[in-house]
């Protein structure tokens, strides 16, 4: 592991403890050892850019300079499926890892089927990116396009098309941009 982000305030004993421990925990036995790991996207410019300006709604508290640190790659795993690939590419850029574990093994025409269901999916929507269309809207329609030639498309949609990311956020920035009145 190059890196490691955690929150401000926290044990860093602790914090070691969970790294060591993640880090041997079915060593040899499994690929990754932690399921799942929520980001604010207040993160992403951190973790990606070389430079970060001041944004105190997103607690950056000045301008800072990563030099030639090495830069975090996003990951999304953990209930990921063919039928979210206009969120994803919108929330996360192509610069990301998409790890469909049930997306692609708990297809119901099997394996094979979940990952040309994922590939379509990916290639339908950075074409539809590229001719200039708003895939974040249009998404649904355009893997609904997609899936007309695609069963194995279509059949992930019919399986997992009404599971999304709507979920409400449980960290609060710490800085809110409050109004004040001028004297």
């Amino acid at each position: 592991m190059d890196q490691f982000c955690c929150k401000l305030g926290q044990s860093l004993d602790a914090v070691v403890e969970r790294l060591v421990f993640g880090a041997f925990y079915q060593s040899g036995q499994s690929c990754i050892s932690v399921q799942r790991v929520l980001a604010h996207d207040s993160l992403y410019d951190t973790l990606r850019e070389t430079r970060t300006e001041q944004n105190l709604e997103h607690g950056l508290f000045f301008d800072q300079e990563w030099a030639s640190l090495n830069k975090v790659m996003p990951v999304a795993s953990g209930g990921i499926h063919a039928g979210q690939m206009h969120q994803l590419l919108t929330y996360l850029g192509e610069d990301v890892i998409l790890q469909f574990g049930g997306g692609t093994i708990g297809h119901p025409q099997g394996i094979q089927a979940g990952a040309v269901a994922n590939r379509v999916a990916l290639e339908a929507m950075v074409l539809a990116r590229n001719e200039g269309r708003d895939i974040w809207n249009e998404g649904p329609q355009i893997l609904r396009d997609a899936a007309k030639w695609c069963s194995p498309l279509r059949a992930a949609i019919d399986t997992w098309g009404d599971v999304s990311f709507n979920y409400e956020s449980t960290d609060t920035a710490d800085f809110v941009p409050t109004a004040t009145a001028s004297a």
